[in-house]
């Protein structure tokens, strides 16, 4: 039996004579089904197509006849792709010495990128050493500590020696602005940079054809899915860097669209790096994707079967992994510590009724919850979300909440519905004027401030009390401008608020302006008008304004607004337990979260224990009156 290889397709022949065994029985369900290969021009054997990766292929193959005991003769063509098999595996053990020497490192080298402008900071030195040491690396470092610089440092090298010639990045169409932004303060000029997501077909295809005039290309998980050829063969053609930015987005080891894709892209790329500060947002299985997609000839982890059976064991895993990825914690930044100013709000009459009405509901309708368990949990997130529009502003309650996809409250009572529907006719809600005070305050003394709601309508409300600073919003449902997408309209609204010395408010909705989005260098104060017990995304808030780049001397304020014997007060507690627990999983070298990152991720436990903690809340309230 002969192996050989030629236009992208293996020949298994057998010129024995006799009929060959590989031609019948589960040997031909093999090769005709599993691997795609159709009858050889003679009959004497099969045509195996390579696919993505003729390596792996290969691979496959001999495999299969070394375990079925078969004997084969490699000729010519195959020969060359087992000798590149070699050497992957060579670069491999290489890059695994080599990156845990740097890793392990007492007293690192400076590194000074050839072309940067910017000065790298100790860590990120030895980021970027170790990322060009390990060939295809991950960067677990939390956000805020300069993975972008410390890409582009990289990058940087690899382009001076023709290693690659461009950059592709995958991540969310939040990151696109910071990969332009920190280009430019890196290399001290503008990139040659397309953004191929958020573009018709038509428009994507040309960029494709013209791919070699851009030296940066940004793409969204969605769009690398959805054009998954086009990507392979803009990668084959050109020598690219791929990043996967908030690589946790293509987590899912099975099933996945976006962790296939990425995973057929990642065979072409001439180097590969993942980043994010989140690298297992609820279980190990999250990583296979991801390491995968640094090695994907070498399966770092093995097979998905193998590795699911031991994913479990933590510490297997990241003495397999560990060599090839670094992270760098909060308390590695030298950051200036925060003042957290945490103001009770009393609520006026009217506000108070309303919530009261809603309490005694809730308690009420403990003995009519749903049985079925997924009707439990959208009941309870119901009553929470209720309880805290109420404590937050009871306009709320009247209109659909598109951030929540909640609609309009239909209370029982005659009364309260009369109240709730005429309450902006009453008052503004304490929170609302107090943190537009807060604001002006801040203002006044020459700072900048970002107001952070979870609620669209109260952006809205406080753009029109504020109107006299010119404030800018961010939130999910900005209008598109004609030719100008969403994001880009966000990024328009950052980018001013940031550089004009007369819009110095940014109102925001931590759900559209969370991850990969810096404030920093001009904003130090932010307030909460109201929180949710999504602990991921509160963080994410926080570290808007608090990340690498401030100087010892800054300042940074957060104010924090909650009304009394209310809901915000048991959200107050519960964050405070869940932060302590994250911060505690955060520091650690690989962090397992098993909470909550984005809203439709928050678990059924969380839900639970949750609510738990509001009933009870609520029934304190009702018997002390």
């Amino acid at each position: 039996m002969r192996l050989d290889f030629h236009d992208d397709r293996f020949a298994l022949t057998d010129d024995s004579g006799s009929p060959s065994p590989i031609l019948n029985g589960r040997h031909r369900i093999f090769f005709s089904v599993v691997m795609d290969s159709s009858l050889a021009e003679g009959g004497d054997g099969w045509n195996i197509p390579a696919g993505d990766s003729a390596a792996s292929t290969f691979q496959a193959i001999a495999s299969y006849l070394t375990g079925q005991r078969f004997e084969f003769e490699i000729l010519e063509g195959a020969q060359t792709i087992q000798d590149l098999i070699q050497r992957q595996q060579q670069l491999f053990e290489n890059a695994r010495r080599n990156a845990l020497e740097v890793k392990n490192s007492l007293d690192p080298e400076p590194v000074r990128p050839p072309n940067f402008v910017r000065d790298l900071k100790d860590h990120q030195m030895l980021s970027t050493r170790h990322l060009l040491a390990a060939v295809h690396g991950a960067n677990f470092s939390v956000p805020g500590s300069g993975k972008t610089t410390v890409v582009y440092a990289a990058y940087d090298f690899l382009k001076q020696q023709g290693i690659v010639s461009g950059i592709l990045i995958i991540g969310p169409p939040s990151c696109f602005m910071a990969w332009d932004y920190e280009y430019r303060e890196c290399f001290g000029r503008s990139p040659s940079l397309t953004r191929i997501a958020g573009r018709d077909r038509e428009e994507r295809s040309e960029i494709y054809d013209e791919q070699a005039t851009y030296e940066v290309l940004l793409t969204t998980y969605q769009t690398a899915y959805r054009d998954v050829e086009d990507m392979l063969d803009l990668a084959r053609r050109r020598n690219l860097m791929v990043v996967l930015d908030e690589s946790h987005y293509a987590k899912r080891m099975e099933g996945g669209r976006y962790a296939e894709a990425v995973l057929r892209i990642a065979l072409s790329a001439a180097r590969r790096v993942i980043l994010t500060g989140t690298p297992m947002p609820h279980s190990p299985r999250d990583l296979w994707t991801q390491i995968t997609f640094l090695w994907p000839s070498r399966e770092v982890f093995g097979t998905r079967r193998r590795f699911g059976s031991h994913c479990e064991d933590l510490d297997a895993i990241r003495e397999e992994i560990n060599p090839f990825f670094i992270r760098v914690r909060k308390s590695d930044l030298n950051l200036p510590e925060p003042r957290f100013q945490c103001e009770s709000v009393s609520m006026s009459e009217h506000q108070k009724a309303i919530y009261r009405a809603l309490a005694v509901r809730t308690v009420a309708d403990l003995e009519l919850a749903p049985r079925e368990r997924r009707e439990l949990r959208r009941w309870r997130r119901g009553g929470m979300i209720r309880l805290l529009q109420a404590a937050s502003n009871p306009t709320l309650l009247t209109i659909h909440s598109d951030e929540f996809r909640m609609p309009p409250l239909e209370p029982e009572e005659e009364s309260i519905i009369d109240l709730i529907e005429r309450y902006p006719e009453y008052e503004t809600p304490a929170k609302i004027s107090r943190a537009a005070e807060i604001a002006r305050n801040v203002v006044d003394a020459g700072r900048k401030v970002l107001i952070w709601t979870w609620f669209v309508h109260n952006i809205s409300m406080l753009l029109n009390t504020l109107s006299d600073l010119n404030p800018l919003p961010i939130h999910g449902g900005i209008p598109r401008d004609e030719n100008i997408n969403e994001e880009f309209n966000r990024e328009r609204n950052i980018r001013t608020f940031l550089d004009s010395a007369t819009s110095n408010v940014l109102v925001a909705n931590p759900a559209a302006c969370g991850e990969s989005i810096s404030l920093h260098t001009a904003c130090h104060d932010a307030i909460y008008v109201d929180r949710t017990f999504n602990c991921g995304q509160y963080l994410q808030s926080l570290d808007r304004i608090h990340r690498i780049g401030l100087e010892p001397s800054d300042q940074i304020n957060y104010y924090i607004l909650t009304c009394e014997d209310t809901i915000d007060e048991v959200v107050r507690d519960r964050l405070e337990e869940k932060e302590h627990r994250m911060r505690q999983v955060i520091d650690e070298e690989l962090p397992l979260l098993a909470m909550e990152v984005e809203t439709e991720d928050v678990s059924d436990e969380q839900i639970d224990e949750d609510f738990d903690n509001v009933v009870q809340s609520l029934r304190r309230l009702l018997e002390n009156e």
